[in-house]
């Protein structure tokens, strides 16, 4: 029999966040009776004073007639989302790991270079150079260091982001704004752990840094 299409909605998906839409036809009721019909009501107050309601009225529709699975939306959203958030609180808890890990690593690299040429800046210091300039000598090594290796660490992650296709609802694999973001936070980072080192350059004695290597 033909149809009169009223509308026309956007894409649904009925069973997961994982599976992709399929075309589907919404039929009025009465037209096509089903066997558990589900019933979807827009409220404007909180939804959980409604269950009550909601059941004695489909109730009264008959005497062998009744409501099960009363849920809010969102309580429907959580549940089929509760698994990813898991996992994407694990990655969260390793990543953040992994930056302090990071920090620790650079702030060390920095350190001891720093000590190794804690001479060299004694020279440049007795020789007039300024407080400024050993500072942005210890920032320029560590950031050349941490741009190589944010450099490194995007290629390969770019090559992982594949693998995580399955977890990711409305996110790409290559999401431009994510990559930037990871950059600057190990950036700003990588400059946290500059910082202690490079102050403590531009605190050398040239006096005694010189006798320090003679």
């Amino acid at each position: 029999p033909w149809i009169t299409v009223i509308g026309v909605i956007g894409n649904v998906r009925h069973m997961s966040l994982e599976s992709d839409p399929l075309p589907e036809v919404y039929r009025p009721y009465a037209a096509s009776p089903l066997l558990s019909p589900i019933l979807v009501i827009r409220t404007s107050v909180e939804p959980g004073l409604l269950r009550g309601v909601l059941s004695a009225k489909v109730r009264e529709a008959g005497p062998g007639v009744t409501a099960y699975d009363v849920f809010a939306m969102q309580e429907l959203v959580d549940r089929s989302t509760a698994q990813r958030r898991f996992v994407m609180l694990l990655v969260g808890a390793f990543a953040g790991l992994a930056l302090l890990l990071a920090a620790v690593g650079i702030y060390g690299t920095v350190s001891h270079a720093v000590a190794q040429r804690t001479g060299e800046i004694g020279l440049r210091m007795a020789l007039g150079a300024t407080p400024a300039s050993a500072l942005s000598l210890v920032f320029r090594d560590g950031l050349r260091l941490t741009l190589l290796g944010i450099a490194i660490g995007a290629a390969g992650t770019a090559a992982m982001t594949q693998l995580l296709r399955k977890v990711l609802f409305e996110v790409s694999p290559l999401d431009p704004v994510a990559f930037a973001a990871a950059a600057m936070a190990l950036t700003a980072c990588a400059l946290f752990a500059c910082y202690v080192p490079a102050r403590r350059a531009t605190r050398v004695d040239p006096i005694a840094a010189l006798r320090r290597d003679q």
